[in-house]
């Protein structure tokens, strides 16, 4: 299967012919260089020091998980330790933030 599309330069006009293939991979590579350099500037902006709270909820949205999943990750220790203030749970930003780091280099081989 051919897939067709139109290159525009400013003043000329190219018909490049690719296959699917060709086209998946050079989606992936663009969208792996640019997280490289999404997560090359977060290390950079990152602070170890950090000691923001961030609420379980929105930790779940980070993960884009239900609060339900976010607590049975707790429970089996897949996160770090849980800060109790009253009945409410919050998480320091810094691991948080650390943890989602180190899975997508993991991930993505960065």
């Amino acid at each position: 299967m051919n897939f067709k599309t139109k290159v525009m330069d400013k003043d000329d006009r190219h018909i490049v012919t690719l296959r699917v293939c060709e086209l998946q991979d050079a989606i992936r590579n663009s969208v792996e260089e640019q997280l490289k350099e999404f997560l090359k500037e977060h290390t950079a902006k990152s602070t170890e020091n950090d000691t923001t709270l961030i609420p379980r909820k929105k930790v779940a949205e980070m993960f884009q998980i239900s609060t339900v999943s976010l607590d049975k990750w707790r429970r089996k220790g897949l996160l770090p330790d849980p800060i109790k203030q009253g009945r409410k749970i919050y998480y320091l930003r810094s691991e948080i933030e650390r943890m989602i780091l180190e899975r997508k280099q993991h991930y993505y081989g960065t």
